[in-house]
């Protein structure tokens, strides 16, 4: 009797974790069914525009089936419309990591990761989606712009010449071409693919403002004004194209420049080469009476500051006091001046601002500054 008492107790202790165990197992197993379920809500929440409440349900979603790809996705597409795009890429890459080769959410995990200026951390997905669709020409197009942000030049480049060879009917993809052979300093190269791309698309007007624009910062700007003529009569909504038609018209005989400038804040910075030894960036500065560059850029250059002499100088930002100096030249593109005043003062850094291209340079020339586009146009005078 006490054994079978002993053994039952036995029976009994036992037992009883081995229940708890079962059942912990069963609660943690994923509940596929309630996880579609608050996938339907959600979706029809989301269709409805009410966003709080379909991430609440697709939350529920993943709660039920963590394992869930598109409960994930949807949570983070609901997240992104909700403007939260920081937890949209978090729920989007558990979307990419349990379905590693589903293009559709890797093509949305990258564009919430672009939208956020993530690129180094889009590229290895962008890489997975080019080895997936290896025939893309649209993708090429976008991986050569995405490897553009990360400053990578040469995979830019390869990747534009790819969509064009892949689809070379895509106005866009020649003019994406043109404009990685600019950014990397090809403008010989960006020019000719200018004209193989009109051979294939001879009505692409973008190709011939393209052209124009080249041409007008070239050493003849009025052969500009033919492919912009063709450009505005192919599509006369092209603003761009008329305008700078027209300003090259009303410069026409004269040397013109166009300059492409870098906006940073409120700041218009060009590339600057002084003396021909140093490259440097200036703030374009129409309030300012000279043009400044720093203590740096003047020994660099080989600027005698010993027989200097101080001198006040004014700028937008008010008046200053520097060493006024005399620069052998100064170039900025094709434009190029000699004999130029110039004050040597390091400016406190806004924006990275060092230096300022003042007046010394620009009242030599009748100048227009696009600061919509950009630009910075220099005539002779």
């Amino acid at each position: 009797m006490r054994k079978a008492r002993f053994w039952s107790a036995c029976i009994y202790i036992f037992s009883v974790p081995l229940l708890w165990s079962c059942n912990s197992l069963h609660s943690f197993a994923p509940d596929k069914a309630g996880a579609a379920e608050h996938i339907a809500k959600g979706k029809d929440l989301s269709e409805k525009e009410q966003f709080s409440d379909a991430i609440a349900e697709f939350r529920e979603a993943v709660n039920c089936d963590p394992s869930n790809a598109d409960a994930h996705a949807l949570l983070g597409d609901a997240l992104a419309d909700n403007d939260d795009r920081n937890q949209a890429a978090v729920e989007m890459e558990a979307a990419v990591k349990l379905a590693p080769n589903d293009q559709d959410k890797l093509d949305r995990y990258v564009a919430i990761l672009e939208t956020l200026g993530k690129y180094e951390q889009a590229v290895p997905s962008e890489v997975k989606l080019l080895s997936l669709r290896p025939k893309d020409a649209v993708l090429r197009r976008q991986a050569s712009w995405l490897y553009e942000q990360v400053g990578d030049d040469k995979k830019s480049l390869e990747l534009a010449r790819e969509a064009v060879k892949l689809d070379p009917h895509q106005e866009k993809s020649w003019c994406d071409l043109v404009s990685v052979l600019q950014g990397v300093g090809k403008t010989s190269e960006a020019l000719q693919a200018c004209k193989q791309g009109l051979k294939v698309l001879p009505d692409a007007s973008s190709l011939y403002y393209e052209e124009g624009l080249i041409l007008s910062s070239s050493k003849h700007p009025n052969d500009a004004i033919a492919p912009l003529r063709k450009a505005v009569a192919l599509d006369e909504e092209d603003d761009d194209a008329r305008a700078l038609l027209q300003r090259l018209t009303r410069a026409a005989g004269k040397p013109i420049y166009l300059i492409k400038l870098q906006k940073v804040g409120m700041s218009l910075f060009a590339d600057v080469v002084v003396n021909e030894k140093v490259r440097t960036k200036l703030v374009v500065d129409s309030g300012a009476t000279s043009v400044v560059i720093s203590n740096d850029v003047a020994k660099r250059a080989g600027v005698n500051l010993a027989s200097a002499r101080d001198v006040a100088f004014g700028s937008a930002s008010g008046e200053a006091t520097g060493r006024k100096v005399r620069l052998n030249s100064i170039r900025v593109g094709d434009a190029k001046l000699l004999d130029v005043e110039a004050i040597v003062h390091d400016i406190p850094s806004q924006d990275g601002e060092a230096g300022l291209l003042g007046m010394s340079f620009l009242s030599h020339y009748k100048v227009t500054l696009d600061s919509d586009h950009a630009e910075l146009w220099l005539v002779n005078r």
